[in-house]
């Protein structure tokens, strides 16, 4: 007999909550109180790294070369930092105060910043070059399962509650920060924050979604009263002119004309927590309060749009982002504290996609079918990757029985935390 720790790296050692082995096999499986599931052996290591209170933010980072990296954000005051190539966790960082969102910048030092909301209304900067330094793993060599030494850059306050969403401007020159206190905050960026520029009013309720004009003018928010408002990405004074040609560089908001359609039957405001849009403008992703991750073409106008549902989660869907290169998405479970990471497949066809989400989706009861006059023409919606249009359904390809889908893209299901891949993806 010998005693294992199951301890991470300079943390004490937690609880055991489940023990599993093979029959005649000298390995087995502990699932600890940290969140953890532990492959025991001669050397023991951990298959799975969890985070170890509820989960709520998430952020890929967005220079082409880091494309692969993320971060997720929970209310254990930790955030972890992913490779979605290797599947499995960099690092962690550990926070002042519990975190609910984190945003990544693209820095003239080649490896950018992290920052991250705390719930106690205080924003903290890390250096990303720093934190991944201590991880050769990113280029090839064995990942250390540690928390990582305070990289931090600085620290600044200026709200009273939890800033639940964040956004870098493009330019990287300013973060504007949303909180409870039904503000968006806008700081000066360079290395780190350097002061606080603005503070946004208008809102009458918490900010739920934030994304900047492209030129990093404008920045355009949502709160949970429906609320749709412009700023100015300077001054913080509001805009109420119509902003119906400007370029976004990004797109997470939960109103506006682009993405009208993303809301099932019956739902209310508060049923949909998250989306995301692909860089092209091709797709969107959509977290919901059902454990369900819906992928819809973008933009979404129309009534029961076009969607493809993926389920895992067991809680909320909190968060929702696809990667820079539209590559991977990522999507974080709330009170389950997993994160699951997707891949966007583009040229799976509408056969291969029915049977892959048949595979992965429990069975589920059909809703009554709409009456449709005889003289009426089924429709399909589809996305062509060059460019989108309607089509009559009897065309080869089209949905039968005029129901509406997605015909050329799919999303896969790749790791939930890091665990290994769980498909044939």
């Amino acid at each position: 007999l010998r005693a294992v720790s199951l301890a991470r790296p300079h943390e004490p050692p937690p609880a055991l909550r489940s023990l599993d082995c093979r029959p005649g096999s000298d390995v087995f499986v502990a699932g600890t109180s940290a969140c953890d599931v532990w492959e025991v052996d001669a050397d023991p290591e951990i298959l799975v790294y969890g985070h170890s209170a509820d989960l709520y933010g998430c952020a890929f980072h967005p220079d082409p070369q880091f494309a692969h990296v993320y971060a997720t954000a929970s209310d254990s005051s930790r955030v972890f930092i992913w490779d979605a190539r290797a599947r499995r966790r960099l690092t962690a960082v550990e926070c002042a105060a519990a975190a609910r969102s984190v945003a990544f910048a693209t820095t003239t030092n080649g490896g950018g910043e992290l920052a991250v909301g705390l719930v106690d209304g205080s924003v903290e900067v890390f250096d990303v070059r720093a934190l991944l330094s201590v991880v050769e793993g990113i280029k090839g060599v064995a990942v250390p399962p540690q928390i990582a030494p305070p990289q931090r850059v600085c620290r600044l306050r200026k709200a009273t509650s939890a800033v639940d969403v964040l956004a870098y401007a493009p330019d990287g020159l300013t973060l504007a920060g949303g909180t409870h206190d039904c503000t968006v905050e806008l700081f000066a960026c360079a290395g780190g924050l350097i002061g606080h520029l603005a503070t946004c009013r208008g809102h009458s309720a918490t900010v739920t979604a934030l994304d900047w004009s492209a030129d990093s003018a404008m920045v355009q928010s949502t709160s949970a009263a429906y609320e749709l408002l412009y700023f100015d990405g300077e001054t913080g004074a509001p805009v109420t002119a119509s902003q119906r040609n400007r370029r976004w560089a990004s797109w997470s908001c939960l109103l506006g004309f682009p993405v009208m359609g993303i809301w099932p039957d019956g739902a209310d405001g508060t049923d949909v927590n998250s989306l995301s849009a692909t860089s092209d403008r091709s797709f969107l992703a959509v977290a919901d309060d059902f454990g369900t991750v819906r992928l819809l073409n973008y933009p979404c106008v129309v009534d029961e749009a076009p969607a493809r549902a993926y389920h895992g989660h067991s809680s909320h869907v909190m968060g929702a982002r696809f990667s820079c290169n539209d590559k991977w998405l990522v999507t974080t479970g709330g009170h389950d504290r997993a994160t699951f990471l997707w891949r966007l497949d583009r040229d799976m066809h509408a056969g291969e996609a029915a049977a892959h989400d048949a595979a992965l989706s429990p069975p589920k009861v059909q809703p009554p079918q709409r009456t449709q006059a005889a003289d009426d023409e089924p429709v399909s919606m589809w996305v062509n990757p060059s460019r989108r249009q309607r089509r009559d359904s009897s065309d080869a390809g089209a949905a039968e029985g005029g129901v509406r889908t997605i015909t050329d893209a799919h999303v896969q299901f790749l790791m939930g935390d890091a665990g290994e891949r769980v498909d044939g993806a």
